[in-house]
């Protein structure tokens, strides 16, 4: 179909050269250009985004509060991205950073300082980190809690979730700051939100409702748990050694070496409930649903879908050359 188009057009523009007329061939791209597949997703409170391969991102349902976080810039080429509940950040193709969704309160989350070359960026409800290509991390937005001035100074690894935000350390120890769970006035903090300080973690995630899980290195394998434990999310399964994790407010899931996926926690609306026969790539996790990128890279969501944030784009297999 697209050949025969493209024949219509060549023989349309010598047509009218022919009868002396304009012959000014079209030479802006076409429009529709296929993205390439989904290599990263990241869901948030009630939407999801998905990063393309060509650096453009995508993203699907209806957030809490519609400040613009479904609408990214068109003209920027990630690397990776970090989707909250009210804005979503990205790293760029040159180290920098972009940010989008106009914050009902702002606390400068998405202003990130533009003297760093980043490699990572992570964003919590009104905070955002990022760990810049010489490990020096970097924060800034709501700092309420601490979330930004309390932060370890380097990472390898950085997850934000909510108020709080954790790291491993240079040393792969944990190191976990903000709302911790140890005010004496709070009523919910009543489960410290600490990780071992004896434990060494490939990565740590920030569950939002103070929680959070590290995977134990290689060597030990396993997964370590912390914080709250109100739905099982700080409950991981035994004898799994994840290579990636995600935790959202009241589940958290992981994936192996080998792609499979797993989930704990909260499950009245199938959060935690993995397509059988699915092996994964990536995976990310929302208020109420799940979105992972499979190993045949489409996006798979499951889990609450009453803003539509489990449908994801469905490529054309015309566009993707597949037919």
């Amino acid at each position: 179909m697209r050949l025969s188009v493209l024949l219509l057009s060549l023989f349309t523009v010598a047509a009218c050269g022919k009868d002396g007329e304009d012959s000014a061939v079209d030479t802006s791209p076409p429009e529709d250009v296929y993205p390439g597949p989904f290599v990263q997703v990241a869901a948030a409170s009630t939407y999801t985004c998905g990063l393309r391969e060509n650096g453009s991102v995508e993203c699907w349902g209806l957030p809490l509060e519609d400040v613009g976080q479904l609408v990214p810039p068109d003209d920027v080429v990630f690397t990776q991205i970090s989707a909250g509940t009210y804005h979503v950040c990205g790293v760029t193709e040159d180290e920098g950073a972009v940010c989008w969704g106009t914050p009902l309160l702002d606390y400068g989350q998405t202003e990130p300082p533009s003297a760093l070359e980043y490699v990572f960026i992570t964003v919590g409800d009104y905070h955002t980190c990022a760990i810049a290509a010489d490990t020096v991390v970097s924060c800034w937005g709501d700092d309420t809690v601490g979330q930004v001035t309390d932060q370890t100074p380097r990472a390898l690894q950085i997850d934000a979730g909510g108020n709080v935000t954790c790291a491993v350390t240079t040393t792969g120890n944990g190191d976990c700051w903000g709302d911790l769970g140890d005010d004496p006035n709070d009523y919910m903090d009543d489960e410290p939100y600490n990780p071992s300080p004896v434990s060494k973690y490939k990565f740590a995630v920030a569950g939002p409702s103070q929680f959070g899980c590290g995977a134990i290195e290689p060597d030990i394998e396993g997964i370590e748990c912390w914080g709250r434990n109100d739905n099982g999310e700080a409950v991981p399964p035994t004898g799994v050694s994840v290579d990636q994790m995600d935790a959202g407010p009241y589940h958290t899931c992981g994936i192996d070496k080998l792609g499979n996926a797993y989930c704990w926690g909260l499950n009245d609306r199938s959060q935690t409930t993995v397509p059988p026969d699915t092996k994964f790539k990536d995976i990310s996790v929302g208020l109420y649903h799940t979105c992972g990128v499979t190993s045949d890279e489409r996006v798979v969501c499951w889990g609450e879908n009453f803003q539509g944030q489990t449908d994801p784009p469905i490529d054309d297999l015309a566009d993707t050359g597949e037919e």
